[in-house]
């Protein structure tokens, strides 16, 4: 047994030599997960002679709260605690369950928290909310942290100081519930009109709050619905929020934030404002692959009714880009488009399928007079083409010019063209013409 001094107490106390080695744990140099680990070990064992019997046990754990308030309230030591504070997370919830088993009072405990809060809010003032982040991924101890339980604490924001807090609570709750894979908690269910009745938000203040604690990684709820959701529940007007949210939308689709029917979901929202619509379309067209742009195209019919808006910028940029596709890879969009059409409900098809043949028509005429690209065509790539572009079409006429052009090259084409007579290239004509004509 060891004495010490306790504020709490005001007197020399007895404490046990394990309460001691957790006290000395604060003085290693170790941080981050190293030192997680170090703590986690030493209040392990802790616990281990509690359950033997532990006559200082409230002595002990009134010393084990002294020396983490000490660490994280150290000046000259500021770095080294703002990269312990998972542990001084994990420890708050130690001695609040120590606390509990004993039923007291105890308001050292409340100033942990308050200084454990101090520092969270410095770190992220100074960091510009790029710091703290949870370092700590398992599962079970960031359950038991329960970082939300903070956030929850806080019923009024009434000033600037409890407004970060609230970032930063919102911030590592977000992210311990992505480690934990609870999707549970929502954007949504974090905010509340009653919290900021004495600091209201405005589109500046959301947006500010989705770009420090925007989540990385696609999640089950549209995080567009939830946007709109807040909007709504802020009264906050919902196009001036979107007109400043593109940057972040921007950034979302480079780094593959979102899943594509949610990205189809915004853009049927935003379908009646041209402008608007025009530049989150060339935010997304710009970052995508023309595979991922085919697919969102098949998409939007198989879900929503194409207005002229949405038409307009679809096709001019799928125009621009399938230009430049190989042949095997639009032949794969003609038959993905194919197959989608059964999706789509009968009163969208006959415009599905007119905005098809402008895409096959342009494509066709581009590449069958483009010398650079046109004897690239095979003959049998014109005959599937060919068939594909009939079956695709409001009309089923051979005499539409793209389809001219392949049965110019189904029937026309020789190989080795000048090397052969007159008379076996009329041979070869008729053959291709004949075998046309069966196929037809």
């Amino acid at each position: 047994m060891l004495t010490t001094f306790s504020c709490w107490f005001n007197r020399e106390v007895t404490i046990s030599e394990i309460a001691s080695s957790c006290g000395r744990v604060f003085q290693l140099d170790d941080v981050g997960i190293n030192f997680f680990d170090a703590v986690l070990e030493h209040i392990l064992h802790f616990d281990e002679f509690n359950r033997r019997q532990n006559e200082t046990f409230f002595n002990d754990v009134d010393y084990i709260t002294q020396c983490t308030i000490a660490d994280l309230t150290l000046k000259e030591q500021y770095v080294r605690s703002s990269k312990r504070l998972d542990t001084y997370l994990y420890i708050y919830r130690q001695i609040e369950e120590y606390i509990n088993l004993i039923n007291i009072d105890y308001k050292p405990l409340q100033q942990f928290k308050q200084q454990l809060s101090n520092l969270l809010v410095s770190i992220f003032e100074q960091t510009s909310g790029e710091q703290p982040n949870l370092l700590l991924e398992n599962k079970d101890l960031l359950l038991k942290m329960n970082i939300p339980q903070h956030l929850s604490s806080i019923t009024i924001i009434d000033d600037l100081n409890t407004l970060n807090e609230f970032f930063v609570l919102t911030k590592l709750s977000m992210q311990a519930a992505q480690l934990i894979n609870d999707n549970s908690l929502q954007w949504i269910d974090i905010l509340s009109k009653q919290a900021f009745r004495k600091f209201p938000f405005d589109t500046s203040v959301l947006i500010y709050l989705i770009q420090r604690m925007h989540l990385s990684k696609p999640i089950n709820q549209s995080p567009f619905k939830t946007f709109a959701q807040l909007n709504k529940q802020l009264n906050l007007p919902m196009m001036e929020f979107f007109e400043q949210f593109q940057s972040i939308f921007n950034n979302g689709i480079k780094n593959q934030w979102y899943e594509m029917k949610n990205i189809a979901e915004l853009f049927i929202w935003l379908k009646s404002q041209d402008q608007l619509f025009s530049q989150y379309f060339s935010h997304y067209s710009s970052n995508v692959s023309t595979d991922e742009l085919w697919e969102i195209f098949l998409y939007l019919y198989k879900t929503t009714q194409i207005n002229n808006i949405i038409e307009k910028y679809l096709i001019s940029t799928l125009n621009e880009r399938i230009s430049s596709v190989s042949v095997s890879d639009f032949q794969r969009y003609t038959k993905s488009a194919k197959i989608s059409l059964v999706e789509i409900k009968s009163e969208a098809r006959s415009n599905f399928i007119s905005l098809f043949e402008k895409i096959f028509d342009s494509y066709i005429i581009k590449q069958m007079n483009d010398p650079l690209y046109s004897y690239q065509i095979s003959q049998t790539d014109c005959k599937e083409l060919l068939q594909i572009g009939l079956e695709m079409s409001s009309t089923n006429r051979l005499d539409r010019f793209s389809c001219l052009l392949l049965v110019r090259k189904i029937i026309c084409e020789t190989d080795n063209y000048y090397q052969k007579t007159n008379a076996e290239k009329l041979k070869i004509l008729f053959e291709n013409l004949k075998n046309f004509d069966k196929t037809l």
